[in-house]
């Protein structure tokens, strides 16, 4: 992009302010503005101006926000299309007279009344098919066990 060379009201060289705001003006130039702005008060608001083109120019270079953001709105993404299970067995081991009962619930009833043993070889077997979600939760099931 070409940039016509415009002098301010003032006289100094606008292009000037803008090279020693971008920092890339050499030392005598750097000097020769700093000079200016001390009298100048138009010319100060001006390079300040430019300044945070300087500090919005170097953030766009950065990256890692860009990649931070992107990384943090892909993983919400997945987890609202990760596919819900079908089945939430919620479950609950209870001591008995005559050992430990598993009962299990979901919310299309009672799937399971076991003997720990078998409800637990069950309920693994549950657990390791795809869209089922086995969960203990004692208080799940506790209203089916005064029952």
């Amino acid at each position: 992009m070409k940039h016509e060379r415009t002098s301010l009201p003032c006289g100094f060289r606008e292009e000037a302010l803008i090279a020693v705001a971008l920092d890339e003006a050499d030392a005598t130039l750097r000097q020769a503005v700093q000079l200016h702005l001390l009298s100048c008060q138009p010319c100060h608001r001006l390079f300040e101006s430019y300044c945070g083109l300087q500090e919005v120019f170097t953030g766009l270079q950065d990256t890692r926000v860009s990649e931070e953001r992107l990384q943090r709105a892909g993983e919400r993404l997945a987890q609202r299309w990760r596919p819900q299970p079908a089945v939430r067995l919620r479950y609950g081991l209870f001591s008995s007279a005559v050992g430990r009962l598993c009962i299990a619930t979901s919310a299309r009833g009672v799937p399971l009344v076991a003997w720990q043993e078998k409800a637990t070889r069950l309920l693994s077997s549950f657990a390791a098919q795809q869209g089922c979600e086995v969960q203990e939760n004692e208080a799940a099931v506790q209203a089916l066990l005064s029952e």
